[in-house]
């Protein structure tokens, strides 16, 4: 990050951290995760800390990674029928 920025880990569309690990990440990623930044367990923890800890002026977290929720605490998913035209909310 660069100074006079904000940082952020995702928005309400993206999965959370917790839901990325569970469903989305391959497992060379996660090997490589466990083997060189952190246990597992410290996942959401590290992703906060990341946008926390840095030069940019604003840290924008998910309320769900703060709370170490995964994505069933998620406020929507544009690829569920149900969230169909959320974008326009």
């Amino acid at each position: 990050f660069i100074q006079n920025c904000v940082a952020y880990t995702a928005t309400h569309y993206n999965p959370t951290a917790i839901g990325l690990w569970t469903k989305h990440a391959e497992d060379y990623e996660k090997k490589t995760f466990v083997n060189n930044v952190r246990l597992v367990e410290q996942l959401d923890e590290y992703c906060n800390e990341d946008d926390r800890d840095n030069v940019a002026n604003i840290a924008i977290i998910q309320l769900q990674d703060l709370l170490g929720l995964d994505d069933t605490g998620r406020m929507n998913d544009p690829s569920l029928s149900s969230d169909a035209g959320s974008d326009s909310r």
